[in-house]
């Protein structure tokens, strides 16, 4: 009953970030094609250390691969510890592309590093209320990453109900004006 799959850009290792190889391009392509022959949709996960490890590049590599079954599973987290402003900014340009959404936040130290938080950096109202807005159609799947992974599921659960809440409360103000 699978949709998609998720994947990755490939790590940089070592490799500045930016440019985005052809080689990569053409893999996930193919990679693309198969997945469409098995009757599913390829979805490249925005990934810190990856060529497509902010939502400009999210979308570089979705443009470039070109394929109907191609998307991005849109993680603004991994977009942040890049150095990337998730929202507005990386999701601006990765937005036409975003098929699954994965919710977890960060904390970006300021000397650098950052740690996976509860509640951190990310604007996941902000975030929301643009999917709202736009229309999205597809999940938005909890990721904590915490321990112990029950509780700490349902707290990143009962927040991701209180951003949507927001959002829709942000929303209704807007609509009212």
């Amino acid at each position: 009953g699978a949709h998609f799959i998720v994947c990755f850009s490939f790590a940089r290792n070592g490799l500045p970030a930016g440019g985005i190889p052809d080689r990569v391009v053409d893999i996930l392509r193919d990679a693309a094609e198969r997945t469409a022959d098995a009757g599913l949709d390829l979805l490249v996960e925005t990934e810190e250390g990856h060529f497509a490890n902010s939502g400009a590049l999210s979308a570089e590599l979705a443009r470039r691969v070109g394929h109907p079954a191609f998307g991005v599973n849109w993680d603004p987290a991994n977009a942040l510890i890049e150095g990337e402003r998730p929202f507005p900014d990386g999701f601006r340009a990765v937005e036409p592309f975003v098929r699954n959404v994965h919710f977890k936040d960060v904390r970006v130290r300021p000397g650098g590093g950052w740690d996976i938080v509860d509640n951190g950096d990310v604007d996941w109202t902000g975030q929301i209320a643009a999917l709202i807005a736009g229309n999205y159609a597809g999940a938005v799947a909890v990721e904590p990453h915490l321990s112990p992974s029950v509780s700490s599921t349902r707290r990143a659960l009962a927040r991701l109900r209180g951003h949507a809440a927001a959002a829709e409360a942000e929303r209704e103000k807007v609509s009212t004006r």
